[in-house]
């Protein structure tokens, strides 16, 4: 299984403090993690403005590269 999460912070939601918005988006992705029961998983990333920012997916594969 893997975990692959991209986050753009280009944007103005992380203009003023760009580690405190990317703290509570992780604290987001964190909780829908904890949340769910399916081995794969995909969800759009949020920011606080309603902005998508990025992917995060949780997938089954067999090759690591």
């Amino acid at each position: 299984m893997r975990f692959e999460c991209q986050i753009d912070m280009d944007n103005d939601a992380f203009a003023q403090d760009p580690h405190l918005e990317l703290a509570c988006i992780l604290k987001k992705i964190a909780n829908d993690i904890r949340d769910i029961d399916d081995t794969d998983f995909f969800k759009k990333i949020s920011d606080t403005n309603g902005n998508k920012v990025g992917v995060l997916k949780i997938i089954e594969s067999e090759v690591f590269l």
